[in-house]
């Protein structure tokens, strides 16, 4: 069985491999640079392609259980956040949605980067970070991998946007627990 900080680790050292490559690639051989567009357009487009299988899935799914879900509330408004009960398709949906939408427009911020200003190392970058970010995206986890938020609570929906796992200083400690280790450092 695949485990979840399996997955993160190896995306993480993929993604120090990648960086390490940065130095020792010429950025300025043309030859490289149609490499790196081509890597990036293919990553992009299987990321893509993933996402929207993964759209299909959870349409054919129509799973109709109903989560409570926290909405956001606007930037600097006071008013306390306000919980919605969703089914777990159209939330799933809305979560998808949310991810193609962020792979176009940081897409379209590279593309705009790399054409007008020349820059190679975000392209280089961003040729593994879409693929790094299908693996860890907790959506590809369930319907892909097939994991269950019952053998693994952190799938558990609405998924938290915080950063999880070893690489964000998160341990196995219980909020509980993390709290009165610092409340004990401070005294």
């Amino acid at each position: 069985m695949i485990s979840i900080s399996k997955i993160q680790t190896g995306a993480t050292i993929g993604m120090l491999l990648v960086f390490q490559l940065t130095r020792l690639v010429d950025q300025k051989n043309p030859r490289i640079i149609m490499m790196l567009r081509t890597g990036y357009i293919i990553a992009q487009t299987t990321s893509l392609l993933v996402y929207y299988y993964i759209l299909k899935l959870v349409e054919k799914k129509n799973d109709k259980k109903m989560i409570d879900v926290e909405i956001p509330r606007a930037f600097f408004s006071s008013e306390e956040p306000k919980t919605e009960r969703v089914a777990v398709k159209d939330y799933d949906k809305k979560e998808i949605t949310n991810q193609i939408r962020s792979n176009l427009i940081g897409g379209a911020i590279l593309v705009f980067l790399h054409l007008k200003f020349g820059f190679t190392q975000p392209l280089f970058i961003q040729t593994v970070s879409p693929i790094k970010t299908l693996l860890l995206n907790p959506l590809v986890m369930i319907h892909l991998y097939g994991m269950s938020e019952e053998t693994h609570p952190e799938l558990k929906r609405p998924f938290s946007d915080k950063c999880s796992g070893p690489v964000c200083g998160n341990t196995d400690a219980s909020p509980e627990e993390k709290t009165e280790t610092v409340k004990d450092k401070s005294e």
